[in-house]
Parts: structure tokens; C-alpha cells; sequence
């Protein structure tokens, strides 16, 4: 905490992993308690990925998996577990 306290905003710039995402709300149908609910919704995609290395020798390095996590537009939460956030599924079309 000490640290956190006494440290500049660029010093703390280095350490920041994830930003706040900002993308734009779309129309949505959430299922809660076996009530269909319409609303606008934001939606985060997660790719996963594997590198396996031998020191600077890339052995391996491919995308191997993906989440896709949705939440009320109007929600600043987005945890799943607690109820904020769906997992979703991408649907493709022309």
C-alpha cells in the first residue's frame, strides 16, 4: 500500500495490465430467473493463448481458446460469479 501511495501516476502506469474497455452497446436478450430481459449490452472477448519457449527459442506460440463475456450497458461490474456479467456465445452472420 505504502508503495501504491508514494508512487506517480507514471510509475504506476507500468504495473496497469488491463484498461477499461469502451465498446459500444448493442441490443440484447439476457435470461435471468427464466424471464427474458431486453436491454443494451457490452461485450468482452478474451483469447487465450500458449507460448512455450526454450530461452529464445519459441517452440510454440497459438491462440487456443476464447471467452466471450457480456453485461448490461448501464453496469460498471462485470463479474459473472457475482452476477453482473453472462457467459455468451459469438454468433456469426452475413
Amino acid at each position: 500500500v505504502e508503495i501504491l501511495e508514494k508512487s506517480s501516476d507514471e510509475q504506476l502506469a507500468a504495473y496497469i495490465l488491463m484498461d477499461i474497455i469502451k465498446a459500444p452497446p448493442a441490443p440484447a436478450l439476457f435470461m435471468r430467473q427464466n424471464q427474458a430481459i431486453e436491454t443494451e449490452a457490452t461485450t468482452e472477448l478474451g483469447v487465450y493463448g500458449v507460448c512455450i519457449a526454450n530461452n529464445d527459442k519459441i517452440l510454440l506460440s497459438k491462440p487456443v481458446g476464447h471467452l466471450l463475456r457480456s453485461k448490461m450497458a448501464s453496469s460498471k461490474e462485470t463479474g459473472v460469479a457475482a452476477g453482473f456479467g453472462v457467459l455468451d456465445s459469438p454468433v456469426l452472420f452475413d
